[in-house]
């Protein structure tokens, strides 16, 4: 059975650089949704959701998100994504 793209225009085993507030890890699109902390989550969804729409002009993306933690209280991280 074949699974669902969890980012339309990108494969789930697309690996991908991920440098999050200054630390950079190795992942895939998967398992990319497996971090810890919503608030991180949520950020490179977004990035990548980014990347995803401009997948033709680029194989990575720079980007400052904010994002509401569960106390309802902002919190920016510098994100970049880029295809390896």
């Amino acid at each position: 059975m074949r699974t669902k793209q969890i980012i339309p225009g990108l494969n789930n085993s697309q690996r991908i650089r991920v440098i999050l507030n200054g630390i950079g890890f190795y992942t895939t699109v998967k398992r990319s949704n497996e971090l810890p902390f919503a608030t991180q989550n949520t950020a490179i969804q977004s990035a990548l959701i980014q990347l995803s729409n401009n997948i033709e002009k680029c194989t990575g993306i720079g980007t400052r998100v904010t994002v509401y933690n569960h106390k309802l209280e902002q919190e920016v991280f510098d994100v970049q994504v880029d295809l390896v």
